[in-house]
Protein backbone atom coordinates (compact mmCIF):
# COMPACT_ATOMS: atom_id res chain seq x y z
CA UNK A 1 0.00 0.00 0.00
CA UNK A 2 1.65 3.31 -0.91
CA UNK A 3 0.58 6.12 1.38
CA UNK A 4 -0.16 9.77 -0.58
CA UNK A 5 1.46 12.78 1.02
CA UNK A 6 -0.66 14.29 3.68
CA UNK A 7 -3.40 17.22 2.06
CA UNK A 8 -4.66 18.95 5.18
CA UNK A 9 -3.66 17.12 7.60
CA UNK A 10 -5.00 13.94 6.87
CA UNK A 11 -3.31 10.79 5.35
CA UNK A 12 -4.67 9.49 2.05
CA UNK A 13 -4.01 5.79 1.55
CA UNK A 14 -3.97 4.46 -2.11
CA UNK A 15 -4.43 1.32 -2.99
CA UNK A 16 -2.40 -0.42 -5.95
CA UNK A 17 -4.73 -2.22 -8.99
CA UNK A 18 -3.94 -5.86 -7.37
CA UNK A 19 -4.28 -4.65 -3.73
CA UNK A 20 -8.32 -3.70 -5.11
CA UNK A 21 -8.42 -6.55 -7.11
CA UNK A 22 -7.38 -8.62 -4.60
CA UNK A 23 -9.76 -7.07 -1.81
CA UNK A 24 -12.65 -7.71 -4.29
CA UNK A 25 -12.10 -10.75 -4.69
CA UNK A 26 -11.78 -11.68 -1.04
CA UNK A 27 -15.15 -9.94 -0.39
CA UNK A 28 -16.84 -11.61 -3.48
CA UNK A 29 -19.50 -13.94 -3.38
CA UNK A 30 -19.44 -17.02 -5.40
CA UNK A 31 -21.21 -16.75 -9.31
CA UNK A 32 -22.86 -19.06 -11.10
CA UNK A 33 -20.42 -20.29 -14.08
CA UNK A 34 -21.38 -18.74 -17.64
CA UNK A 35 -22.06 -22.09 -19.48
CA UNK A 36 -24.81 -22.67 -16.66
CA UNK A 37 -26.10 -19.79 -17.72
CA UNK A 38 -26.32 -20.86 -21.44
CA UNK A 39 -27.73 -24.34 -20.19
CA UNK A 40 -30.42 -22.75 -17.97
CA UNK A 41 -31.38 -20.49 -21.43
CA UNK A 42 -31.72 -23.93 -23.11
CA UNK A 43 -33.46 -26.00 -20.25
CA UNK A 44 -34.55 -23.67 -17.17
CA UNK A 45 -32.67 -22.68 -13.97
CA UNK A 46 -33.69 -26.11 -11.95
CA UNK A 47 -31.97 -28.53 -14.33
CA UNK A 48 -29.50 -26.42 -14.72
CA UNK A 49 -28.86 -26.36 -11.22
CA UNK A 50 -28.88 -30.15 -11.37
CA UNK A 51 -26.78 -30.73 -13.40
CA UNK A 52 -23.93 -28.29 -11.85
CA UNK A 53 -24.68 -30.53 -8.44
CA UNK A 54 -24.51 -33.65 -9.79
CA UNK A 55 -21.79 -33.07 -12.81
CA UNK A 56 -19.52 -30.51 -12.37
CA UNK A 57 -15.92 -30.53 -13.24
CA UNK A 58 -16.74 -33.29 -15.80
CA UNK A 59 -16.52 -33.04 -19.72
CA UNK A 60 -20.01 -34.00 -20.96
CA UNK A 61 -21.67 -35.36 -24.61
CA UNK A 62 -25.05 -33.94 -24.93
CA UNK A 63 -26.20 -36.59 -27.59
CA UNK A 64 -29.49 -37.36 -29.11
CA UNK A 65 -29.22 -41.05 -27.89
CA UNK A 66 -27.69 -40.99 -24.71
CA UNK A 67 -25.19 -44.40 -24.08
CA UNK A 68 -26.67 -46.84 -21.58
CA UNK A 69 -24.08 -45.76 -19.32
CA UNK A 70 -24.50 -42.46 -19.39
CA UNK A 71 -24.95 -40.53 -16.25
CA UNK A 72 -27.45 -37.54 -17.91
CA UNK A 73 -30.63 -39.23 -18.27
CA UNK A 74 -30.95 -39.60 -13.90
CA UNK A 75 -30.81 -35.96 -14.08
CA UNK A 76 -32.46 -34.73 -17.16
CA UNK A 77 -35.23 -35.49 -19.53
CA UNK A 78 -34.26 -36.59 -23.27
CA UNK A 79 -36.34 -33.52 -24.19
CA UNK A 80 -33.45 -31.35 -22.17
CA UNK A 81 -30.49 -33.47 -23.49
CA UNK A 82 -32.27 -33.28 -26.92
CA UNK A 83 -32.11 -29.45 -26.77
CA UNK A 84 -28.69 -29.47 -25.53
CA UNK A 85 -27.51 -31.10 -28.18
CA UNK A 86 -29.46 -29.19 -30.80
CA UNK A 87 -27.98 -26.13 -28.81
CA UNK A 88 -24.50 -26.55 -28.34
CA UNK A 89 -23.30 -29.26 -31.32
CA UNK A 90 -20.43 -29.70 -30.06
CA UNK A 91 -19.36 -33.50 -29.19
CA UNK A 92 -18.16 -32.72 -25.30
CA UNK A 93 -18.72 -29.72 -23.16
CA UNK A 94 -16.53 -28.78 -20.24
CA UNK A 95 -18.92 -28.08 -16.89
CA UNK A 96 -16.91 -26.22 -14.82
CA UNK A 97 -16.96 -26.73 -11.23
CA UNK A 98 -19.85 -24.77 -9.70
CA UNK A 99 -19.20 -26.00 -5.86
CA UNK A 100 -18.74 -22.38 -4.70
CA UNK A 101 -21.83 -21.23 -5.66
CA UNK A 102 -24.15 -24.22 -4.65
CA UNK A 103 -22.42 -24.10 -1.04
CA UNK A 104 -23.45 -20.46 -0.73
CA UNK A 105 -27.36 -21.71 -1.85
CA UNK A 106 -27.51 -24.47 0.74
CA UNK A 107 -25.81 -22.22 3.20
CA UNK A 108 -28.33 -19.31 2.71
CA UNK A 109 -31.23 -21.79 2.32
CA UNK A 110 -29.75 -23.42 5.43
CA UNK A 111 -29.76 -20.50 7.24
CA UNK A 112 -33.25 -19.27 6.50
CA UNK A 113 -34.30 -22.46 7.94
CA UNK A 114 -32.70 -21.91 11.22
CA UNK A 115 -29.10 -23.55 11.23
CA UNK A 116 -26.82 -21.99 12.83
CA UNK A 117 -23.83 -21.18 11.43
CA UNK A 118 -21.04 -23.47 12.82
CA UNK A 119 -23.29 -26.54 11.80
CA UNK A 120 -23.61 -24.71 7.81
CA UNK A 121 -20.23 -24.83 7.98
CA UNK A 122 -19.79 -28.42 9.39
CA UNK A 123 -22.48 -29.67 7.08
CA UNK A 124 -20.77 -27.81 3.68
CA UNK A 125 -17.44 -28.64 4.80
CA UNK A 126 -16.36 -24.94 4.52
CA UNK A 127 -14.67 -22.57 7.28
CA UNK A 128 -16.84 -20.85 9.49
CA UNK A 129 -15.44 -17.28 8.24
CA UNK A 130 -16.72 -18.40 4.93
CA UNK A 131 -20.23 -19.85 6.05
CA UNK A 132 -20.64 -16.22 7.96
CA UNK A 133 -19.64 -14.33 4.66
CA UNK A 134 -22.29 -16.58 2.88
CA UNK A 135 -25.19 -15.93 5.13
CA UNK A 136 -24.50 -12.23 6.21
CA UNK A 137 -27.30 -10.26 5.84
CA UNK A 138 -29.69 -13.44 6.18
CA UNK A 139 -32.11 -13.13 9.14
CA UNK A 140 -32.09 -16.80 10.84
CA UNK A 141 -35.30 -18.34 10.50
CA UNK A 142 -36.76 -20.98 13.15
CA UNK A 143 -37.27 -25.10 12.68
CA UNK A 144 -40.53 -25.74 10.84
CA UNK A 145 -43.49 -27.81 12.28
CA UNK A 146 -41.45 -31.33 10.17
CA UNK A 147 -38.43 -30.21 12.44
CA UNK A 148 -40.46 -29.42 15.56
CA UNK A 149 -41.93 -32.78 15.31
CA UNK A 150 -38.71 -34.36 14.67
CA UNK A 151 -36.84 -32.45 18.17
CA UNK A 152 -40.28 -33.29 20.11
CA UNK A 153 -39.57 -37.15 19.61
CA UNK A 154 -35.94 -37.15 20.33
CA UNK A 155 -36.74 -35.07 23.29
CA UNK A 156 -39.64 -37.74 24.42
CA UNK A 157 -36.74 -40.60 23.74
CA UNK A 158 -34.73 -38.54 26.31
CA UNK A 159 -31.76 -36.91 24.29
CA UNK A 160 -30.26 -34.08 25.93
CA UNK A 161 -30.98 -31.04 24.67
CA UNK A 162 -27.17 -30.46 23.79
CA UNK A 163 -26.92 -33.22 21.57
CA UNK A 164 -30.05 -32.39 19.49
CA UNK A 165 -28.45 -28.22 18.87
CA UNK A 166 -25.41 -30.29 17.50
CA UNK A 167 -27.22 -33.00 15.59
CA UNK A 168 -29.59 -30.43 14.09
CA UNK A 169 -28.19 -27.19 14.10
CA UNK A 170 -30.33 -25.21 15.74
CA UNK A 171 -29.94 -22.71 18.78
CA UNK A 172 -30.23 -24.04 22.60
CA UNK A 173 -33.22 -21.38 23.07
CA UNK A 174 -34.86 -22.66 20.25
CA UNK A 175 -35.38 -26.68 21.70
CA UNK A 176 -35.73 -24.86 24.69
CA UNK A 177 -39.33 -23.05 23.45
CA UNK A 178 -40.18 -26.44 21.64
CA UNK A 179 -39.60 -28.04 25.38
CA UNK A 180 -41.87 -25.75 26.41
CA UNK A 181 -44.14 -25.71 24.24
CA UNK A 182 -44.78 -29.33 24.67
CA UNK A 183 -47.38 -30.99 26.83
CA UNK A 184 -46.04 -34.67 25.89
CA UNK A 185 -42.77 -33.80 27.49
CA UNK A 186 -43.91 -31.59 30.71
CA UNK A 187 -42.28 -35.03 33.14
CA UNK A 188 -39.20 -33.81 31.31
CA UNK A 189 -38.79 -29.72 32.09
CA UNK A 190 -38.09 -29.43 35.43
CA UNK A 191 -34.91 -32.21 35.27
CA UNK A 192 -33.67 -30.25 32.13
CA UNK A 193 -34.44 -26.23 33.60
CA UNK A 194 -32.55 -28.21 36.65
CA UNK A 195 -29.65 -29.23 34.24
CA UNK A 196 -29.94 -25.68 32.18
CA UNK A 197 -29.00 -23.78 35.25
CA UNK A 198 -26.46 -25.26 36.91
Amino acid sequence: MRYADHMNGEARAELSKEEIDRLRARDALPILPVIYLEIASVIGMDAALRLARYMSGQKVEFTANPQPTSMLPLFLTFEQIAALHRHFMADQVKLISAWPYLNLLDARAMRADGKSIPFIARTLRIAVSTAEHYVKNIPMGSPNNEAINKIKLRLDKGDDPREICLSTGYRLSDIKKILRSSTAISRMTYKLNRKWNN
